[in-house]
């Protein structure tokens, strides 16, 4: 019996020793939680622009478990997906746990801990060992937690691995299953697999099992499926996978899990295949902060980013630096997102003085054994990746035997999925590492070829970041190597994708990065007329790079994107602002130029003004006020942009699709009037009945004819009323020093977002926004 066990949480800070035995004031909360997101930015923070210049704290989380009489002679476990970091585990005042890493997942057996009746769980996360990480990394338990609770005879936990064979109209899912027997006598039971389609039919079958006392087994089940619904990026059909086993004919255990039939394989000659299908990844790194809600994995804002990827044409992610949460991979299940799933950002060498390298050698084979066991049976997980920019990948602190003990535990674990890892450049020169490394571009030809041969050897595929230039050379060197391009820059996307698409052993192209995140300050900035250097000062707190920004929304580069992939529905007009004709603009790799879809510079009335509009036809017209202003060459051949130069004068202007000299489409942008009000529009307008949800709620200054206006930075307040409660809010500006658990705001180019939890109560959820300028806005979210 699986439990939730994320209810009424007590948390507080964790006491200085002189005050362990005074009373604490604490706050009651509900898991997933991210304590550090409720702290305030300030310049000194020593986490710097790498953490967004939040502070590093350590708390306490507690909570009552009861255990009834019902209970009696039951096993207890509990679960956790993710503490960040460094947690301790105490039951009744005795330690029960500890796990350093912040990202993966541990459980641990209380039973001998607990006793009827009321019981006290502790937790502790010590994140005040700062600096410890390249990103804002939250802190607490923000992840799920479940409390497991079994018979003796029973299904340990990540006991059941699946895995599928298919052929045309025919499959086989082989269930292995690990069955114990904690009595002190062996028992015979049933064990039964059932599989059941999204249509309701039913594949299973049964076989009987032997256990002797104080031990555990393992089962092998075959059940033949006919007619499989395969599960693709395209068509992900989920079955609903029943594990049962049965003692006298009672029920002992059971296991539940969502699962999908599919195969995959790469080769250098025909690429990734999935399900027999040549497919290319259309990816972007992936950190795991969710937005303005911070670390915490809510299950619906999982599935929302997923979500909005998807409908931005992405096929695939990766989890960077980091085993995703569960929720996420959850989401990735049922949406159709094919996922590489990294486990570390270092090894042995460290990144940060406090990093998770001082624990590494201790840990990480347990780690690589948690985040497979959980992970194997997901069918969106098509790869593991060891690791990112890894220093020792020239052989340095035993890189090389490393790279090989690392692959070869999670093909023990999951001899079933392919094993990367992601490759920075690097020079016989001097040390180059991190940041420096991606900007290498003149090292040594032949010295990266040879200095990482032997790392790369046990790997499957052979990740690239930002090194293009070397996928068709390193392959005459290595034929037989299938490669990846794991980390690209946004402004390559043109090129990068031009050799995903030509080159077969180049199986896909992951940007850095899909969406905003915090920490990394400004490495995606751009400034004008002055030079670029390292990371940015307080208040910069986003990367600022990122195809969504930190709310979720499309940015330029993104509508770009969808011309590089081909699936652009219409012309993109990217203005660039007329006060900044004629000066320079200095993009780092992870940025893109200052342009906007916006027609409204008062005062520049007669100024000229550069119109870049993104565009998949050969050619593209721009109109203004209905009058042609020239024709250009767009399209592949041009990447996928055409250039005007024009006065500025408000009114409408009009960006015209032309193949053959005939209109495909067109799009139209206007100067917008005076603002009127503040529009408020939900994601989803209702609310499910009984079920616990995220509500994004968008906030958008607009005129009367309902153009949004980009100038307004108003103040505003969120307020929310009936079957919710205020999460967070926030505008997804690169620089701010707002927090974004203050229901005060200010928008940002007219713009702010509210995030709303749903409490249980079956009541509709009312949100208020009020200005100081504007009347007050309602939206009411109904009960379904």
């Amino acid at each position: 019996m699986k439990l939730d066990f994320n209810q009424e949480w007590r948390v507080y800070p964790t006491p200085e020793p002189e005050e362990w035995n005074r009373p604490r004031t604490y706050e009651i909360v509900n898991l997933p939680h991210d304590y550090n997101i409720s702290l305030e930015t300030q310049k000194e923070r020593s986490t710097g622009p790498a953490g967004g210049y939040y502070p590093g704290c350590s708390v306490e989380y507690e909570k009552d478990l009861c255990i009834p009489d019902e209970w009696k002679n039951k096993l207890f476990f509990l679960e956790f997906d993710g503490v960040y970091h460094n947690a301790v585990l105490w039951i009744n005042g005795k330690f029960a746990a500890r796990h350093p890493n912040g990202y993966t997942p541990f459980w641990r057996e209380i039973t001998e801990f607990v006793k009827p009746g009321e019981n006290h769980i502790r937790v502790s996360a010590a994140n005040e060992d700062i600096p410890n990480s390249r990103w804002y990394t939250g802190t607490g338990i923000y992840r799920d937690v479940h409390l497991w609770v079994k018979n003796p005879l029973y299904i340990p936990l990540r006991g059941v691995i699946l895995t599928a064979k298919a052929a045309e109209g025919q499959a086989e899912v082989n269930c292995r299953v690990t069955v114990a027997n904690k009595t002190e006598e062996p028992v015979q039971a049933v064990l039964k697999v059932r599989l059941t389609d999204p249509d309701g039919n039913r594949s299973e079958t049964s076989e009987i099992i032997s256990i002797q006392a104080q031990r555990c087994q393992n089962v092998e089940l075959r059940v033949p499926v006919s007619q499989p619904r395969l599960w693709s990026d395209e068509t992900p059909n989920l079955y609903q996978a029943a594990v049962e086993l049965f003692y006298k004919n009672e029920m002992m255990d059971q296991v539940l899990s969502k699962y999908g039939l599919r195969t995959i394989e790469i080769t250098p000659q025909k690429g990734f295949l999935l399900n027999g299908k040549p497919i290319k990844l259309r990816g972007g790194c992936l950190h795991h902060v969710g937005g303005i809600m911070g670390a915490a994995s809510y299950p619906k804002a999982e599935e929302r980013r997923i979500r909005l990827l998807k409908e931005c044409g992405y096929n695939a992610i990766r989890s960077s630096h980091n085993p995703a949460s569960e929720a996420l991979l959850n989401a990735c299940d049922k949406l159709g997102m094919l996922v590489i799933d990294e486990a570390f950002d270092m090894w042995r060498v460290p990144k940060r003085p406090y990093d998770y390298s001082r624990y590494f050698d201790d840990w990480w084979p347990k780690d690589v054994k948690a985040m497979v066991e959980r992970d194997r049976n997901h069918p969106c997980v098509i790869m593991y990746s060891t690791g990112n920019e890894i220093p020792e990948r020239d052989g340095r602190s035993g890189g090389y035997q490393l790279s090989r003990e690392i692959t070869d535990c999670f093909k023990r674990n999951d001899p079933t999925r392919p094993v990367t890892n992601a490759l920075c450049n690097a020079s016989p020169d001097a040390d180059v590492e991190g940041m420096d490394a991606n900007l290498l571009k003149n090292a040594d030809q032949i010295y990266f070829a040879r200095a990482t041969e032997d790392f790369a050897a046990p790997l499957d595929v052979t990740g690239y970041n930002y090194m293009p230039e070397r996928f068709e050379m390193d392959h005459a060197y290595f034929p037989n190597k299938v490669f990846c391009a794991t980390e690209t820059a946004p402004a390559d996307s043109c090129h990068g994708w031009s050799l995903v698409e030509r080159f077969p052993f180049l199986i896909g192209d992951f940007v850095w990065t899909a969406m905003d995140y915090i920490g990394e300050a400004g490495i995606g900035r751009t400034l004008v007329d002055e030079p670029l250097e390292g990371l940015a000062e307080y208040p910069y707190r986003l990367a600022g790079t990122g195809d969504l920004d930190l709310c979720g929304r499309k940015r330029p580069r993104s509508y770009y994107r969808d011309c590089v992939w081909g699936i652009a529905k219409r012309p993109y007009l990217a203005v660039e602002p007329p006060c900044l004709y004629g000066k320079k603009q200095n993009t780092t790799m992870w940025g893109w130029p200052v342009v906007e879809e916006y027609w409204n510079y008062p005062g520049m009335e007669g100024k000229p003004v550069k119109v870049s509009v993104y565009s998949m036809a050969a050619e593209t017209a721009l109109y203004l006020n209905g009058k042609l202003i020239g024709v250009q060459p767009s399209g592949k051949p041009n990447h996928f942009i055409a250039s005007f130069q024009l006065p500025y004068q408000p009114g409408e202007l009009t960006a015209v699709n032309l193949e053959d000299g005939k209109e495909i489409c067109r799009h139209t942008i206007r100067t917008p009037g005076l603002p009127a009000h503040i529009r408020l529009t939900a994601e989803k307008p209702f609310v499910n009945r009984g079920e616990e949800d995220i509500l994004f709620i968008h906030a958008e200054l607009i005129d009367k004819a309902g153009n949004v206006i980009l100038d307004g930075d108003d103040p505003v307040h969120f307020s929310v009323e009936g079957g919710g409660s205020f999460l967070a809010a926030g505008n997804a500006a690169v620089k701010t020093t707002t927090n974004y658990t203050s229901p005060d705001q200010r928008l940002c180019r007219g713009y702010a977002q509210a995030v709303i939890r749903t409490n249980g109560l079956l009541k509709p959820v009312t949100v208020r926004c009020a200005g100081e300028r504007l009347p007050e806005s309602k939206i009411v979210l109904p009960l379904v």
